[in-house]
């Protein structure tokens, strides 16, 4: 591969004549830039990577902490944060935060010791410790959260309208008739805490309430998703309607159905949260709330990138931004058992979205 230099004896000028044509900067005489750049093409030229960011102040290079990239919701972030990079010219460097937390290493200053512009942290599994926490407030660079928020968190937000999605939910089961209903929930993250939150005023503001017995904690998974399904659905007095921190957790909860030989959506509704693929292609298909995953991914690239072009002259307050969510309705919900709707024909659209919120 050709170097500034060789180029620089080829059109017979300086060195810093080449660096100032191959960067745009002024200065050059139009011919000579001309000259210099047709030879960089014909020869292939590649710029150093490490001198550009140097000259520049800019390595062109976003730091992506995340976790398990075979999870369908981080794989979906990731699909948009990676579109997002390349669109915008930027190379990624990929961490994995959980195992390095746990390993006691330092990640922010080995992502700093490669000089990277800025830093997009997908959720991770377990809240930063307070040490971890001030390592972020100490990195000198941008940085976006996606998803999930921490306490006092002063960071740039990239996440969705979790509360609007779950009054949709609760509207359209009590729309089908639906009053007893039960929840697998998620307190341990914020997006969790916010589903929960807006299900209970929701559900108080038409005079409902769920019973304790029909209430309760998940982790996340399909194994602990199943096990306190099962634990609801095998009392005596059952919900006729599940909803679902999201996907996984309904999938959980509709094997246990199926286990208990309760048919879905006859005896028992059930929602999720998401719209992962799976929940299209499951039978019968899932009522859930699509998220547009990769949008996600992709908003957050923009605001981290907003953000260094912003630099030390911009604004350096956080911004949040929530995209709009939408309900889309599947073949997991229908008519509350015994209501007056149960044996009206027609009622659904399979993959119809009720709304944009």
């Amino acid at each position: 591969m050709i170097s500034m230099k060789q180029i620089a004896t080829i059109c017979d000028v300086s060195v810093p004549t080449v660096s100032k044509a191959l960067g745009n900067r002024p200065s050059v005489n139009p011919q000579t830039r001309q000259r210099i750049l047709k030879v960089a093409e014909q020869f292939n030229y590649r710029p150093n990577a490490l001198i550009r960011g140097i000259q520049s102040g800019r390595t062109m290079t976003v730091a992506v902490a995340c976790n398990r990239i075979d999870d369908p919701f981080g794989a979906q972030v990731m699909q948009g944060v990676l579109g997002g990079l390349h669109q915008n010219q930027f190379e990624c460097l990929l961490f994995n935060w959980d195992q390095s937390v746990r390993d006691g290493k330092r990640i922010l200053q080995i992502i700093g010791e490669r000089r990277v512009d800025g830093l997009i942290l997908l959720p991770p599994e377990q809240i930063p410790s307070a040490e971890y926490m001030t390592e972020l407030r100490t990195f000198h660079r941008p940085i976006v959260i996606v998803d999930q928020t921490f306490a006092d968190q002063t960071f740039n937000f990239v996440g969705t309208d979790d509360g609007p999605g779950i009054e949709a939910i609760v509207q359209h089961l009590t729309q089908f008739g639906h009053q007893q209903i039960g929840h697998l929930y998620n307190d341990t993250v914020s997006t969790g805490q916010i589903r929960a939150n807006a299900l209970t005023r929701a559900l108080a503001q038409l005079g409902l309430t769920i019973p304790q017995a029909w209430s309760r904690p998940v982790v996340g998974d399909f194994d602990d998703s199943y096990v306190q399904a099962t634990a609801i659905l095998s009392q005596n007095a059952r919900p006729t309607a599940l909803v679902c921190f999201n996907d996984h957790v309904a999938m959980g909860a509709h094997a246990a159905a199926y286990d208990l030989g309760l048919s879905v959506p006859r005896d028992l509704s059930i929602t999720g949260f998401a719209d992962l693929p799976e929940a299209h292609t499951m039978r019968p298909a899932l009522t859930t709330v699509n998220q547009n995953v990769p949008q996600v991914g992709q908003r957050a690239v923009e605001l981290l990138v907003e953000k260094i072009e912003q630099g030390e002259q911009g604004s350096q307050e956080s911004q949040t931004i929530r995209l709009p969510v939408e309900l889309v309705v599947r073949d997991s919900t229908a008519p509350a058992p015994g209501s007056l709707l149960e044996n009206t024909s027609g009622f659904l659209k399979v993959d119809e979205p009720l709304s944009t919120l």
